[in-house]
C-alpha cells in the first residue's frame, strides 16, 4: 500500500508539472483567458476541417496550463510556454507571438498567435498546418 500511495503521489505531481509562464513580449498576457472556437482554415489540402464547432473552447492560464473543452466538458489539457521560435510563415506573422505546447516537459509543437480586440488567431507552426480563429469568451 505504501508503494501504491507513493506512485499516486508521483503521478499527481507529474500531471501538475506546469509552471507559471514567463512572458517574452508584454502583449503575451493578452493570450490568457478562455476562447471559443469560430473557424479554421488551411491544413492538408486546404480543407481546414477539424471537426470542431462553436461549442469548443481553449483556455490559457498564467500557471502555464491550457485546457480544451467541448460543451463545458474537458477534452484535453497540457502545458505551454511563450517562446522565441522563429515563425515559418515569414513576415506575414511579424507581430505574432509564439507558444510551445509541452508534453512531459518536452516541446511537442509550436503555434504562433495574435490577439486583436477580442479575437485570437492561432496558427500551427507546420507546413500544411491549420489556422484557428477564436473569440474571447
Amino acid at each position: 500500500m505504501k508503494h501504491f500511495t507513493s506512485l499516486v503521489a508521483i503521478s499527481l505531481f507529474a500531471l501538475a508539472g506546469c509552471k507559471k509562464v514567463d512572458m517574452v513580449n508584454p502583449s503575451d498576457k493578452e493570450l490568457f483567458g478562455e476562447w471559443r472556437y469560430v473557424s479554421s482554415s488551411g491544413g492538408y489540402g486546404g480543407s481546414g476541417h477539424t471537426g470542431m464547432d462553436n461549442n469548443d473552447c481553449i483556455e490559457f492560464k498564467q500557471n502555464g496550463k491550457y485546457l480544451r473543452s467541448e460543451n463545458g466538458k474537458k477534452t484535453g489539457d497540457g502545458c505551454f510556454k511563450f517562446d522565441t521560435y522563429k515563425c515559418i510563415h515569414g513576415s506575414v506573422h511579424d507581430n505574432y507571438g509564439t507558444i510551445a505546447y509541452m508534453q512531459k516537459k518536452v516541446i511537442s509543437y509550436y503555434a504562433s498567435f495574435k490577439v486583436s480586440n477580442d479575437t485570437l488567431y492561432l496558427d500551427a507552426e507546420a507546413h500544411d498546418g491549420i489556422s484557428y480563429v477564436y473569440v474571447r469568451k
